[in-house]
This record gives structure tokens, sequence and C-alpha cells, in this order.
């Protein structure tokens, strides 16, 4: 499981640029997944589950029971190649190796504007506003229609 800032590091990274407000947070790039065995519960309770399905592995990794070790593995090896995607996906994207990534940025901890921006994480701490500023004054401004008719005549003539 990608949690929700993982999910928008990960789409934010591929950004052209990518800035964090002064008190913000960035990361976390990590995967994880949870099994929740609640069969000593049921049990407890008195209530026994029996679970009926077709497919070898269909029912691996259900509640009712503990994770056997061969499920654990493959629900381990599933984090890690969503692992290994999100972490060759940030690197793609800002422009580093996957060690860079993995040994600062893919951690697994949420970081401060600072830290983020010391790891290259973003590439600087802005507000909201000095965001926007920015990138209005990056839009270069459209002539307008009558400026566009007095060029075009002016080619003409």
């Amino acid at each position: 499981m990608v949690n929700d800032a993982s999910a928008a590091y990960w789409i934010g990274s591929a950004a052209s640029e990518f800035y964090c407000t002064p008190g913000g947070e960035v990361g976390s790039i990590g995967v994880w997944q949870a099994h929740e065995d609640i069969s000593d519960a049921l049990k407890y309770e008195g209530i026994d589950v029996t679970l009926i399905s077709a497919g070898k592995f269909k029912v691996e990794g259900n509640p009712y029971e503990p994770l056997t070790a061969e499920a654990t593995a493959f629900l381990q090896s599933r984090v890690d190649d969503y692992y290994n995607a999100f972490v060759s996906a940030v690197a793609q994207a800002r422009g580093v190796n996957g060690s860079e990534v993995t040994d600062g940025m893919g951690q697994g901890r949420v970081l401060g504007a600072s830290a983020a921006r010391t790891l290259n994480m973003i590439d600087g701490i802005m507000t909201f506003d000095q965001v926007v500023a920015m990138m209005q004054s990056k839009i270069k401004p459209k002539a307008s229609r009558l400026s566009q008719a007095r060029n075009s005549l002016a080619l003409m003539g």
C-alpha cells in the first residue's frame, strides 16, 4: 500500500519544478502492506470461518488464518516491486540515481521542507502565493487581437 503522502510525492516528483511550503512536509518514499490475522479472536468468540474458493492462491492472505511463509514471501515481493517502481520513477523524475533515493529520500519518513530540499526531493521552499507569482512571471503575454491585426497589416504593406 502506498499511503497518501507517498502517492502525492510520487506524482509531484514528476513535475518540471517541485516546491514545498515553509511549514510543509514531503515524502514518504516507501510502501507497506498489512495483514490482520483475526483467527484467534474468532476462535475465542466461537466463530468458525470456512473459505470456499477456486484458484490455488485465491484466499491467500485472508484475515481468518495466519499468513503462511509462502504468502508472507509473496506479499513481500509485491511490496518490493511497488517500492522499486516508486524509487525508479522518483530517480528518473528528479534526475538522480536510485541509491540516492533509497539511501536518502526513500527511507519511508515524511520530511520537513528544509530536509526535503537538502535531499533534492524538491526544488525549493516557497509559499503558495510565491509559487503562483513565479508561475505568472513565466507566462509570456499573448498579443491582443488588435496587436495581431496591426502586425498582419504591417507585413502586407
